[in-house]
């Protein structure tokens, strides 16, 4: 498959897919997407829409996270512990930003979410 021929088919199942991955369905590595293009392209397509740690968090205990391949595996794993290391950081940082606020009698409004 050319790379444009692979993007558009990952589009297409990408969706799918990904609802039978989070939905507890058949998470078994599709055999179309065997090819390394395609390997490339799910890993690029899972990223550009920040789910890449919520893929290895639902697969990683699956009977089916075995024979997925390794590189898939291995990219998943390490965009998993990137992400795990900057979060611990920006905990570290809310806690130490709220307590010179704290000191300094400012009560800050917390909001839910990252920039």
């Amino acid at each position: 498959m050319t790379k444009a021929l692979t993007t558009l088919y990952l589009e297409a199942d990408f969706q799918s897919f990904l609802r039978n991955v989070f939905a507890g369905g058949d998470p078994a590595w599709p055999d179309a997407w065997s090819g390394a293009q395609a390997r490339k392209a799910f890993l690029s397509a899972v990223r550009q829409n920040g789910v890449q740690c919520l893929v290895y968090h639902r697969m990683r205990n699956a009977p089916e996270w075995k024979d997925w391949p390794p590189e898939v595996r291995s990219e998943l794993v390490s965009d998993f512990r990137k992400v795990s290391a900057v979060e611990m950081l920006r905990q570290q940082e809310l806690a130490r930003v709220l307590e010179a606020f704290s000191r300094a009698g400012i009560e800050p409004l917390l909001l839910k979410g990252a920039a």
